[in-house]
């Protein structure tokens, strides 16, 4: 069982900061390696980039972030948060990516409640996406304490 993770530990803080950021472009790799080279930083990337089996450069270790953020995305207790993370960051869909930021929003506002009702992007920005942002930040966190403290933690169910 993961630990809680208290929102002023400056790991929580430095994972959310750094999420933030990643919503301009979403997971572009030249923004990633731009902005966000923290999160390449973390022990549970570095442990997924050592699963692919391949020399750990730049590019091998922005996939194994891509497919960390995918997998605890996927984990959120919210299917809406899920949802909106995975529009907003581009995750699983790179044609998301051609989409300007405000644009990714609008269309996770149309996909957040199952397309019965619209949320407008600005209630997606203001409101919606840095509650989404902050369970995401705190789940890798835990996961990440979990890691410096035990080694690998167990995969994530798919």
């Amino acid at each position: 069982m993961l630990a809680a993770i208290d929102t002023s530990d400056p790991l929580f803080i430095q994972i959310r900061r750094a999420l933030s950021r990643l919503v301009t472009k979403g997971v572009e790799p030249y923004w990633i390696l731009d902005t966000t080279r923290e999160l390449l930083d973390l022990g549970i990337v570095h442990d997924r980039a050592s699963k692919l089996g391949l020399p750990l450069d730049d590019e091998v270790r922005v996939e194994a972030l891509v497919d960390v953020l995918s997998n605890h995305v996927n984990q959120l207790g919210s299917r809406s948060s899920s949802i909106l993370l995975s529009t907003v960051l581009g995750l699983n869909d790179p044609t998301l990516l051609d989409l300007a930021a405000g644009q990714r929003r609008t269309l996770a506002g149309q996909r957040f409640r199952g397309g019965r009702r619209t949320v407008t992007a600005g209630t997606i920005r203001q409101y919606h996406e840095p509650r989404a942002l902050d369970q995401l930040a705190s789940l890798l966190a835990a996961h990440e304490v979990q890691y410096q403290a035990n080694g690998p933690a167990p995969p994530l169910k798919d």
